[in-house]
């Protein structure tokens, strides 16, 4: 009876390992976190426990740098876009100019300054 309870749990506990371990770094943030739910308050292995809760602060750091990377990283793409469509922007007033006082005897020039 014992015996089969044992082999039961194991073979539950193989395949949660095979869930959380073979699938992203979501899963394995979500077994650690409910690890405390599973095992006693007072583990036999408290070098583990640090070391797992360790791993949950990096991966959660790790997971908020990668946002800001990847924030950081559209924000530029969106500015380069920006850029330029106000150099194309400034072309078309540029030849929109042109075209308006085209045929006219003073042919003013574009001064950015003014």
């Amino acid at each position: 009876m014992k015996e089969a309870k044992f082999q039961s749990a194991q073979a539950e506990l193989q395949a949660l390992y095979s869930r959380v371990f073979d699938g992203s770094t979501e899963g394995v943030l979500r077994f650690l976190t409910l690890r405390p739910l599973i095992n006693p308050p007072f583990s036999a292995f408290p070098e583990d426990d640090r070391l797992e809760y360790e791993l949950i602060a990096s991966i959660r750091k790790h997971e908020q740098a990668q946002a800001k990377v990847n924030a950081e990283s559209r924000t530029a793409e969106l500015l380069a876009r920006a850029a330029g469509a106000m150099s194309s922007s400034h072309q078309s007033g540029i030849e929109a100019l042109g075209y308006s006082t085209y045929g006219t005897k003073c042919y003013p020039t574009w001064n950015p300054q003014l």
